[in-house]
């Protein structure tokens, strides 16, 4: 962590708040990050794998993501960039297998840092269990393997131990539920669980966190659905709450808000959220997933995020595909 920050406090100076440990969660994902990160309640799609391992047991049918972010965009000497490529696989009964792999990278005329994140996620959905009492549970586990690689440039650092060459890869884990009852949606991770040590010159460790978050599928306008969402997050002895929602306008199109105490965020999603929901002829008290009559399923997901506490940045735009088939 020592080196992330030295790093980005030669390119920037000082900027209040802009201070990162190695591995921090980047919001890698288009939809989770226009929630501003509210989504380990959520979690229904293939971007659960970074968020809740558990969400993906969720998912109905194999899902692809691919996802482009540009971090504090319009600040000077700064080329920060992130991506991911996830895939999540419903296999066997109530199993659900997820691979995701992200990258954070800053080069430029003083040093190249990078970040790379593999994971292995399975996921196991007990509906049998609880499903008469409309309640779902899923349990899900992600195995993940970081690797940093970080150098000075050419005649920079060359005297420095902070700055010296280093390339070093290390195990973690997160641990997640997913738990719904009828509309009420709960959820719980922890990630970074097992303790990885990135520090140059002293112990410095990814530092654990604990997410806890709940939501609630509001119906209006007939079939028009709203999410609320809020989260708890308690990482390296400090906590914060943030609050997201989602508007469900048609089954292809969707609007997401954001908001905590550092941060506002926004996005738009085109193409298919989630299966559509309607009334059930049965109980017209709750949701039921119809089955998808497309063979295909592409889905865009613009965001934006907003950092109050940093001058003179135009925001973090994102981009991200997801596809599924």
């Amino acid at each position: 962590m020592v080196r992330k920050i030295v790093v980005v406090s030669l390119i920037l100076g000082f900027f209040p708040g802009l201070v990162f440990g190695a591995f921090e969660n980047w919001n890698y994902a288009g939809r989770p990050m226009a929630l501003n990160g509210c989504y380990v309640a959520l979690a229904d799609d293939v971007s659960a794998i970074l968020y809740n391992p558990a969400g993906i047991s969720q998912i109905e049918r194999p899902e692809i993501g691919a996802f482009y972010s540009r971090p504090f965009w319009g600040l000077k000497n700064v080329n920060f960039d992130t991506g991911s490529l996830l895939l999540a696989l419903p296999w066997f009964e109530n199993f659900t297998f997820g691979l995701g792999a992200t990258l954070f990278l800053e080069d430029n005329f003083v040093y190249h840092y990078q970040e790379n994140m593999v994971a292995i996620d399975v996921a196991y959905g007990v509906q049998e269990m609880f499903q008469k009492e409309g309640l779902n549970l899923a349990i899900g586990s992600n195995l993940k393997i970081l690797a940093l690689n970080a150098r000075a440039k050419s005649g920079f650092g060359n005297d420095d131990a902070v700055l010296e060459a280093k390339t070093t890869t290390k195990l973690s884990m997160d641990l997640g539920i997913v738990l719904t009852y009828k509309n009420l949606r709960l959820g719980i991770a922890g990630q970074n669980l097992i303790p990885a040590d990135f520090g140059v010159v002293d112990e410095e460790k990814v530092p654990q966190e604990i997410h806890f978050g709940a939501g609630y599928d509001w119906r209006i306008l007939g079939k028009k659905r709203v999410t609320p969402l809020v989260e708890f997050l308690y990482k390296a002895g400090e906590s914060r709450i943030g609050f997201g929602t989602e508007f469900e306008i048609s089954s292809i199109l969707a609007v997401q808000l954001g908001i905590d105490r550092d941060n506002y965020s926004f996005g738009i999603s085109f193409g298919k959220i989630s299966d559509i929901k309607e009334e059930s002829q049965m109980d017209s008290g709750e949701f039921v997933s119809l089955p998808l009559n497309e063979s295909w399923a592409p889905r865009i997901d613009l965001s934006y995020v907003y950092a109050r506490n940093v001058e003179r940045q135009s925001g973090s735009p994102h981009i991200g595909l997801i596809w599924r088939f």
